[in-house]
């Protein structure tokens, strides 16, 4: 996820190459639940992190790139994934992925954030 690394030119193009990723991601999932259908499979599992860190890593980044008028499937999977009973039992807050994610992006590009 380069655009949580990146400034400037390099950052617009890194959200740009997101939201194409995303945009795949939105064709793929359809209507169905889950990727793999009323059920999580291994696809939701390796994509789980989107549902789970993505709006985090926007909020320390201060760009929002998972727009839900342009994601609404993406969207409604996350709500499904979120919800899930073996996911919500082990879900961390909020604000501590916030504090995590932000503490590593400062370690990571320290003088190029103002």
């Amino acid at each position: 996820m380069s655009f949580f690394v990146s400034v400037g030119e390099e950052f617009q193009k890194a959200r740009k190459e997101v939201r194409e990723v995303l945009k795949v991601l939105e064709e793929t999932i359809g209507d169905k639940k889950y990727f793999g259908g009323e059920e999580i499979g291994l696809l939701d599992i390796n994509l789980g992190w989107i549902a789970l860190f993505f709006g985090v890593i926007e909020d320390v980044v201060g760009i929002k790139v998972l727009v839900v008028d342009d994601f609404p499937r993406l969207f409604t999977w996350i709500q499904n994934f979120r919800e899930h009973p073996a996911i919500k039992t082990n879900f961390p807050s909020h604000q501590e992925l916030f504090d995590y994610y932000k503490q590593k992006r400062e370690t990571m590009v320290p003088s190029q954030i103002a």
